[in-house]
């Protein structure tokens, strides 16, 4: 809930948040055949208060915000996963600021400021877990152990950017260039027990930072108007993402190491066409792309013939930490709609037009080539 007042040259805006989370898995082996799911029941409920004043005058926007979260998580004892379960609660007190310029020739400034905070999943913190499945084709046992950090911290960040943007004359043409910077601290990453047991720590620090580009233009406002015409494009590059990682030295001390930041895209973005001719029809084609990433091999075993020299070496990694460098991707999407009258319109969307190949995550391949219609009435 929220409320918004005029206060002379201030708009303030203050309100609350409350969001209750319960999460619950089952998994069975055969019918009526329990097994072990693949993470434990838990719970989160997230209380917050907020508030913002906004500043306006000619070109001239500013605002300030304050918000303070109370979250308090619970993880439930489960015997099939041999966990634990345990408790905790967190509270985070974080501001926010921004300002735009908008200067006569079109062009605007813009820049905003903030930090962040983020709480572990129940599972990271507390309890411990273990899911295994059978794969009868290679007659093999896949385990993989968890185990949660009672020490773990949350996560914290700063965040701050800058850019301009244009937007010509008759909306014909807008482009944004925007760069921004990120700390974290006590960023929470994976890190490899013995016995193959995953748990999670604090890195020590992380840095991210980049240029987002978005860029669009409208060809038909050349024909006053009458179609619509646009060539679009967005894109994230990161120009680094690293995390710096206590790791003992070749002596048994502690040294600080920078690595690559697993889990991270290097650039994603997103680009096509779209046509409306204003009279019913409108169709788009549109383009997702992915840049590499980097991850965990979590089936080394089921790929013996991986060598060391095909594992990622770079980066503050070896070949022993067996982290793969998943490859890029370029997926199109199309879609066509007609509209008829004022409530009713239909269409065939086409998704992952070529029938690439791709996964958003080893081991698991998103779908192919997929046809789906669509029918919407309005009442």
């Amino acid at each position: 809930m929220q409320e918004n007042r005029q206060l002379g040259i201030f708009e303030w805006l203050i309100g609350a948040d409350l969001d209750i989370y319960d999460y619950h898995s089952e998994r069975f082996s055969e019918k009526a055949t329990p097994t072990s799911p693949y993470s434990p029941d838990y719970s989160n409920s997230k209380s917050a208060l907020f508030t913002q004043l906004v500043f306006r005058h000619k070109g001239l926007y500013i605002n300030a915000g304050l918000r303070y979260d109370m979250i308090y998580y619970q993880i439930i004892r489960d015997e099939l996963l041999n966990g634990t379960g345990g408790s905790d609660t967190y509270h985070a007190l974080n501001p926010a600021a921004g300002v735009q310029y908008t200067f006569p020739s079109s062009l605007k400034f813009h820049s905003s400021f903030g930090t962040a905070f983020s709480v572990p999943d129940a599972f990271k913190v507390a309890g411990y877990y273990s899911v295994s499945e059978y794969f009868a084709d290679w007659d093999f046992w896949w385990i993989s152990n968890y185990k949660g950090n009672p020490d773990l911290k949350p996560e914290s960040s700063v965040t701050w950017d800058g850019g301009i943007s244009y937007s010509g004359q008759e909306k014909l043409i807008y482009v944004d260039v925007t760069y921004f910077n990120t700390v974290h601290k006590d960023k929470i990453i994976e890190s490899r027990m013995e016995g193959d047991t995953t748990t999670f720590i604090n890195a020590e620090r992380s840095y991210m930072n980049g240029i987002e580009l978005v860029a669009s233009t409208n060809l038909g406002n050349l024909f006053s108007g009458k179609f619509k015409l646009e060539l679009y494009a967005n894109f994230t590059f990161n120009l680094k993402s690293t995390v710096d990682d206590v790791l003992p030295d070749a002596t048994g001390n502690d040294s600080i190491v920078t690595r690559d930041m697993l889990y991270t895209r290097r650039t994603l973005g997103n680009f096509g066409l779209y046509f409306d001719n204003m009279k019913g029809f409108s169709t788009r084609l549109n383009a997702r792309y992915s840049g590499k990433r980097l991850e965990f091999d979590n089936f080394s075993l089921l790929r013996p013939e991986f060598t060391p020299e095909e594992y990622y070496t770079e980066g503050g990694y070896t070949s022993g930490e067996q982290i793969l460098e998943m490859p890029h991707f370029l997926i199109l999407d199309y879609s066509v709609f007609y509209t008829v009258g004022s409530n009713i319109r239909f269409g065939i969307i086409i998704s992952n037009v070529l029938d690439e190949n791709y996964n958003e995550k080893d081991g698991y391949p998103m779908p192919g080539r997929m046809i789906s219609g669509s029918f919407t009435y309005s009442f």
